[in-house]
């Protein structure tokens, strides 16, 4: 017999921009400016904007799940 697990962790990691403007932007606007900006820690000039990368800041409460798998049933393992 074969067992088959999945282990999983994830944290939660912050980027951050600044979007500077002479007009107001909708949340669309705002996030395609970001995007397209990037991760270079940078002021870049947009017309009347501007865009800066300000940074990440790291998630350092990592949670995690292990999960088993039986046949089709998949559920989560709890600690002994």
């Amino acid at each position: 017999m074969k067992y088959k697990y999945i282990h999983e962790e994830f944290s939660f990691d912050k980027r951050t921009w600044e979007v500077n403007s002479d007009k107001p932007l909708n949340r669309f606007e705002v996030e395609k400016l970001c995007s397209e900006h990037g991760f270079d820690i940078s002021k870049l000039n947009h017309k009347d904007k501007t865009v800066e990368f300000c940074g990440t800041d790291y998630g350092d409460n990592a949670e995690h799940s292990t999960w088993e798998h039986e046949g089709a049933t998949i559920k989560e393992m709890e600690y002994d």
